[in-house]
């Protein structure tokens, strides 16, 4: 009786035994995209898919959960088995600025960082029907006409490209009409279909569209003008000394093994560092920018703290 209890004790012991870089991955790994399809976060994840999956020697499978600017697939995340069998690709809406407006069900300790693979800017957008030719006439627009007027797009309320809008308003004295998405790719449709005026988009979801002319590139939320598209100017050349843009960075589940983590992030590394790979993002207009599973961490905990700051800024104005 006691071998047999002894043995059943040692069984569950193995059974709970996270998971380590020994034999891991073992299984196919999925990865959970808190947006909707086509947007910046889902574009760049299927950039690295193939070519990280060939280098854990597992398949990731890629499942989009959008809703609530990334929260949903994010709280789905932090409760599944820290094994590294679940990850999720999450941007600022999810980690730095929800948090910060309503009880999103997780907390901070719950997931860890464990690759930054990208930072995109932002790329403010309209119809090539539109009568706005820049930014600048955005603005003069709303300011002449009743608050509201102007119908912007924009992914979920309290994503980080509401949140630059917010203080773009707040910068000008004006206020927009906002209509949110479940991704940058919807919003870039709805402009498309002649549904809202402007559009606040990331880099991936609107380059190529105005490349080719189908969108108006009206602003670009970086320090300087792109080589891509040198014909868009910058906000701060039009009077906004604002730059938006945000990260995609792997989390996994608290407790996920410290050896497993460094596998992660080893691959996705060596994946953002292939000749073909990265021939593909810049294609798409998506920029590589690596960090490890420490500075990803950090850049996490100081989104958080630089979205609560400006959050009390715009709350300041009202």
């Amino acid at each position: 009786m006691t071998r047999v209890l002894a043995s059943l004790l040692l069984g569950l012991t193995v059974l709970a035994t996270p998971a380590s870089a020994d034999d891991y991955p073992s299984k196919p790994i999925t990865v959970i995209i808190p947006y909707g399809t086509g947007g910046g976060t889902d574009l760049t994840m299927r950039l690295v898919e193939e070519t990280a999956s060939r280098k854990l020697g597992q398949k990731l499978v890629l499942v989009n959960r959008p809703g609530g600017a990334g929260v949903a697939g994010h709280f789905q995340l932090t409760k599944a088995a820290p094994d590294g069998y679940t990850l999720a690709i999450v941007g600022l809406g999810s980690t730095a600025v929800q948090p910060h407006l309503s009880k999103v069900g997780y907390e901070r300790g719950d997931y860890i960082g464990v690759v930054q693979i990208n930072t995109i800017p932002f790329l403010l957008v309209t119809s090539p029907k539109s009568p706005f030719k820049d930014m600048k006439e955005v603005i003069e627009f709303a300011k002449k006409n009743p608050p509201g007027r102007v119908k912007v797009g924009i992914t979920a309320r309290g994503s980080w490209l509401h949140l630059v809008m917010l203080q773009l308003e707040q910068l000008h004295g004006i206020k927009f009409t906002y209509v949110p998405h479940t991704s940058t790719g919807e919003v870039v449709v709805s402009l498309m279909g002649g549904h809202i005026d402007i559009g606040n988009a990331d880099l991936p979801s609107a380059q190529t569209k105005v490349v080719a002319g189908e969108l108006r590139g009206l602003g670009i939320w970086t320090a300087e003008r792109l080589p891509e598209m040198p014909d868009v100017p910058t906000l701060k050349e039009q009077g906004t000394d604002i730059e938006g843009g945000f990260y995609n960075i792997i989390i996994a589940p608290k407790g996920t093994p410290a050896d497993v983590v460094k596998k992660i992030d080893a691959a996705f590394k060596e994946a953002m560092e292939d000749a073909e790979t990265v021939k593909r993002a810049k294609q798409a207009g998506v920029s590589f920018n690596y960090l490890g599973n420490a500075d990803a961490e950090k850049a996490i905990d100081e989104s958080y703290e630089l979205a609560g700051k400006l959050l009390k800024e715009v709350e300041a104005t009202k």
